[in-house]
């Protein structure tokens, strides 16, 4: 034992150590650069090794970070913290809190017996049925982190129901497979992410070249659909969990000793509907699905409502996971500031010119890949898409081949921070870190191959790569 106590130690003091050696050597090394993009680069690194080895809480990790900007004179503050500023981290936390009352008042459960006890109850099974679900719903609601609010709760009850316990290997797989469902699935449709839609409308604007909503679905669905299969299935057998399974009288039993719905599940089942509505139909009224999730989490504490007290408030919900969502944006806010982006944009935009057709679809994956380790969906759009559009077009070739593999590159995310689903899975507890990193990293490798050996050969098959357009 003590043996053991002692080699963690040394483990931990490596960690420590890496995570103040490298910054540093990226700090002092004769790179030729701005000392603020210098300085950008060695905190930013800092800050990924502290994610990566769990050294710190995720929270405050990121709240260091956008105080070490702002102390090395790498950012302002109004820019370091302009995070806070964002719906992000506002959806994240009514994502939290709704999840929570879910959960507490047996909703979860309840809807969870009720759906098992119809569908299947076999490990796979269940995999599967999250995925198909996830495929449903995606292409009406444009919110990626709003659909998965929506889902966890039940995945949760998924787990209460059969026995899981939080960051075993099958919550772990659990968790994933619905990232992937929501993540992977999205990007089949034009109307399932608003980074999808505002990506048509800047090659539109930069191009004149519109793309109708069956025409994406024509050109991305096959690909992205085999995808997420791939990817979940990917989880399943990279993780190896028990193959758990229940028979459905035994399910129906227990559903049946749930008893009658109380008035506090009959409560948060209007909630959930009215939330499903409006986060179905923001694209008609216009109200950002992170105010809508937070003011559907406040009526919870209104009297007569009450599905949640203070206490539950102050003890339930992991807060340092929005603190970890709003400070992670400091990376590519900053970035911008410092001239990061403009120094890839500079290198990586003349280079397309002299690639071959197919290298040319590579190179921009890989500008998504690499590009959304410190930008957003939004912010890898904005920066680039106009640019690739356009030089795309130039050259004759259908401007969406640029767009589409721009989205494959930011599609296999690697760390949370780079995604408010991927944090929000990790905040609920259910998925160790170290299972989330492996598993994004195997997704990420599988997915360069994949992306090689279907989509492109599916873009040729559908003519993306035909010089037609004038």
């Amino acid at each position: 034992m003590e043996t053991s106590s002692t080699n963690q130690e040394k483990i931990l003091l490596i960690k420590w150590a890496l995570s103040i050696i490298l910054p540093l050597i990226v700090w002092f090394l004769p790179l030729d650069l701005p000392s603020q993009l210098q300085g950008y680069l060695a905190i930013t690194l800092w800050a990924l090794i502290m994610w990566i080895f769990e050294l710190l809480d995720p929270g405050l990790t990121g709240t260091l970070l956008c105080v070490f900007y702002i102390l090395f004179h790498v950012s302002t503050p109004q820019l370091a913290f302009s995070g806070w500023l964002s719906s992000s981290p506002w959806l994240s936390l009514g994502a939290l809190i709704f999840g929570t009352i879910m959960v507490t008042t047996g909703l979860a459960r309840r809807l969870t017996y009720a759906i098992l006890s119809k569908t299947g109850t076999s490990f796979i099974g269940i995999v599967f049925g999250i995925l198909l679900v996830c495929t449903i719903i995606n292409p009406f609601i444009p919110s990626a982190t709003g659909k998965l609010a929506l889902m966890l709760p039940l995945i949760i009850g998924v787990c209460q129901v059969m026995n899981i316990q939080p960051k075993s290997k099958e919550a772990a797989v659990l968790m994933i497979v619905l990232f992937n469902g929501i993540w992977s699935s999205k990007m089949a449709y034009l109307t399932a992410s608003v980074d999808s839609v505002i990506l048509a409308s800047l090659v539109e604007s930069f191009t004149g070249y519109n793309i109708s909503w069956s025409s994406w679905f024509y050109q991305m669905t096959l690909p992205c659909l085999l995808w997420t299969v791939v990817s979940s299935l990917l989880a399943v057998y990279t993780l190896k969990p028990e193959r758990i399974y229940i028979p459905k009288d035994v399910l129906k039993d227990q559903y049946k000793a749930l008893g009658s719905i109380t008035a506090k599940e009959i409560k948060a089942s209007i909630l959930l509907v009215i939330l499903a509505l409006a986060l179905v139909t923001d694209r008609w009224h216009g109200i950002n699905p992170g105010w809508t999730l937070m003011v559907m989490a406040g009526l919870c504490f209104v009297p007569g409502i009450n599905l949640l007290t203070t206490e539950d408030f102050q003890k339930k919900i992991n807060f340092p996971i929005v603190f970890f969502l709003a400070s992670s944006f400091a990376i590519g806010s900053v970035a911008g500031n410092v001239g990061f982006v403009k120094i890839i944009s500079d290198i990586a935009l003349p280079l397309l010119q002299t690639l071959p057709d197919y290298a040319i679809s590579c190179s921009v994956w890989l500008l998504g890949f690499l590009g959304g380790l410190v930008l957003s969906g939004i912010g890898l759009s904005a920066a680039f898409t106009g640019p690739i559009s356009g030089m795309l077009m130039t050259m004759g070739f259908d401007p969406f081949l640029g767009a589409f593999s721009l989205i494959w590159g930011f599609n296999l995310v690697l760390f949370p921070y780079q995604c408010g689903p991927l944090i929000l899975v990790y905040g609920f507890g259910y998925v160790k870190m170290s299972d989330l990193l492996r598993q994004m990293i195997i997704r990420a490798i599988v997915g360069i191959i994949f992306f090689l050996v279907v989509t492109i050969p599916y873009f040729k098959l559908i003519g993306l790569f035909d010089k037609v357009v004038k």
